[in-house]
């Protein structure tokens, strides 16, 4: 049962992680905020580099390594862009679209459509997103909680988040099955988290000594950072990523939890329902779609 562990600490770190930056230095902006996290925690990568040692690059590594970063960059920073706007209660739930947006390519590429349990998956994530905004009914009919969620910048920066990170789900594995998990992990998010800094620099100017002011409370959640992703990739090598997955999108609760005890969020327990229902859709399209 260590897979289990480790994948609800995946769960609870990387809803814990946005939560805390959120209370402690939401006043800075969407990319400083994720700077800030990244700031920090480039010195363990750097480690990592160091001490894990260089495998076999195979073919096709490094082109596709190019593509993935910028669509990690542009994921991460809707996260923060998300959860600075809206209440995390309402955002983070969202990330339960992602095994549905793994699923769109294989729908139009390959022509493989889910099974019957696979489409209850997906209506279950439907309507758990409709729970989240089924106050919106009042005025605005049937389709008020769609639109509501439309209408506001956090659940759409969430939602573009959530697709970008299933689109690239596949290929992220790839990239270790073509050199190694650690240093694959290292390599890319230590260019990642350059690329960032690096645009703080040019296009905020002073952004880098607001985030390195933001010591104390930056290097715990880049500590937590961390954690959650050495114990998401531990428990990808112990167990299916598939089951891995599923546990993960828990997260969505736990968000819902943290905005309720770190932010006095209102309507926790209708969010409460709405991401326990996405959640269960996301385990149902992972395990058995």
């Amino acid at each position: 049962m260590l897979w289990f562990f480790l994948a609800l600490t995946t769960a609870v770190s990387s809803a814990l992680e946005v939560a805390l930056a959120k209370r402690w230095y939401g006043d800075l902006d969407a990319l400083e905020m994720l700077g800030v996290q990244l700031l920090w925690s480039l010195p363990a990568l750097l480690l990592g580099l160091v001490l894990v040692e260089v495998p076999e690059i195979k073919p096709g590594f490094w082109p596709q390594f190019a593509i993935l970063v910028p669509v990690n960059v542009l994921a991460s920073l809707w996260v923060f862009a998300a959860v600075k706007d809206s209440p995390l209660s309402l955002t983070l739930p969202l990330q339960a679209f992602t095994p549905l947006a793994m699923l769109v390519p294989a729908w139009f590429m390959l022509g493989e459509l889910p099974s019957w349990l696979g489409l209850s998956g997906i209506i279950l994530i439907v309507m758990g997103s409709y729970v989240l905004n089924v106050d919106a009914l009042q005025g605005g009919g049937v389709l008020g909680p769609f639109r509501a969620m439309a209408r506001e910048r956090g659940p759409r920066f969430m939602l573009g988040a959530a697709i970008l990170f299933g689109l690239a789900a596949v290929q992220g594995k790839d990239l270790a099955l073509k050199s190694s998990i650690l240093w694959s992990v290292a390599m890319f998010f230590t260019v990642n988290h350059l690329v960032v800094l690096g645009i703080i620099a040019v296009r905020r100017p002073g952004g880098l000594a607001r985030m390195a002011a933001r010591a104390k409370p930056g290097m715990i959640v880049a500590a937590i950072w961390v954690v959650h992703i050495l114990s998401h990739y531990w428990a990808i090598m112990l167990i299916d990523a598939a089951y891995m997955v599923a546990i993960k999108r828990l997260n969505g609760l736990v968000g819902v939890l943290l905005g309720g005890m770190l932010f006095r969020e209102d309507k926790i327990r209708q969010r409460l329902i709405g991401a326990a229902c996405m959640s269960a859709g996301a385990a149902v399209l992972v395990l058995w779609a």
